[in-house]
């Protein structure tokens, strides 16, 4: 049934993309919420009593290569069963971080000499049970 609850705003606009929201409901925590502009992802943490809201911007940081910020496509978290990941998905990589946006954990380059791919960016992120995250690329 729905419920109407009081609003939550985040700090700045979001991107019209598909799919521009992801919801991280933890049962013994606060849930978390992010959309996404450009290059950053705006997270906001509410309390179960909707009073108190925890705001968090993460900027795109591509490997520390020099690549400059890049457009995030999708922000997803996959729960896998021994840690919580944020994915994000964009135009020069993938890049994941601890839940809270807080470390960034792994970092794959589409665009490197090394990765020998014609990927012009990813997008469509899934988690499966066991240790596996799944990232669609666009190929030209």
């Amino acid at each position: 049934m729905y419920k109407k609850e009081k609003g939550i705003q985040i700090k700045s606009s979001a991107s019209a993309l598909y799919n521009n929201l992801s919801v991280l409901p933890i049962t013994h925590k606060n849930p978390y919420f992010a959309v996404i502009h450009g290059g950053l992802v705006n997270m906001v943490s509410a309390s179960a009593d909707g009073l108190n809201f925890s705001h968090r911007q993460l900027q795109s940081k591509e490997g520390g290569m020099g690549h400059g910020t890049s457009l995030i496509m999708q922000a997803s978290w996959c729960v896998l069963p021994s840690r919580i990941l944020l994915v994000l998905a964009s135009q020069k990589g993938i890049q994941m971080y601890e839940s809270d946006g807080s470390i960034m954990v792994y970092w794959h380059a589409m665009d490197t000499p090394e990765a020998q791919t014609d990927a012009v960016f990813a997008r469509g992120i899934a988690a499966t049970r066991s240790n596996y995250i799944c990232v669609v690329f666009t190929i030209r």
